[in-house]
Parts: C-alpha cells; sequence; structure tokens
C-alpha cells in the first residue's frame, strides 16, 4: 500500500498539470508553451502534495496515538472477541 504523502503528492500533480494544460488550452496557446508550463507546474504540485501528504499523516497518526492512549483494549474483551470471531468463522465455513 502506497503511503499517503505519495499518494496526495501525485494526486496533486496530475491535478496541477490538467489544470495548466487545459488553462493553456483555453487561451490557445502553443503546444510547446502548454507542455513548458505545465511540466513545472507538475513539479510544484507534486512537492506542494507531498508536504500536505506529510502533514496530514503526522495528523492521523497523532491522533491514532491518542485514541489508543484513551481507551485502551482490554485483554478479556480482547480474548471475547477473538473467540466470538473464530466461531463466526467456522459457522459461516460449515
Amino acid at each position: 500500500m502506497e503511503s499517503i504523502p505519495h499518494l496526495v503528492g501525485a494526486s496533486a500533480a496530475m491535478c496541477a498539470f490538467s489544470v495548466a494544460v487545459l488553462g493553456g488550452l483555453a487561451v490557445e496557446n502553443a503546444g510547446t508553451v502548454i507542455l513548458a508550463r505545465a511540466l513545472p507546474s507538475m513539479l510544484v504540485g507534486f512537492v506542494a502534495g507531498t508536504l500536505i501528504g506529510m502533514v496530514a499523516q503526522a495528523c492521523v497518526r497523532e491522533h491514532t496515538e491518542n485514541y489508543r492512549k484513551k481507551t485502551p483494549v482490554r485483554e478479556d474483551e480482547m480474548h471475547a472477541l477473538e473467540r466470538h470471531l473464530h466461531e463466526v468463522v467456522r459457522a459461516e465455513r460449515g
């Protein structure tokens, strides 16, 4: 599975490239001019998106850690849930 920063960076890069190409086509620029402006836009979009993804990943990690600290799993509840899960799986398999 890809990491959040890479996914957000790639998505932002594609969006920046698309906006630059569509904007260039809208004002009827030459193809070389459009690509010359779209490629640096894609690079800037990737860097900005990666930074935003890193911040998002840090926020998710911090929230998850805080949640785990506030709501610890009790061993007896965990074992009861595991037993119930095994029973459900056995019942479904027949």
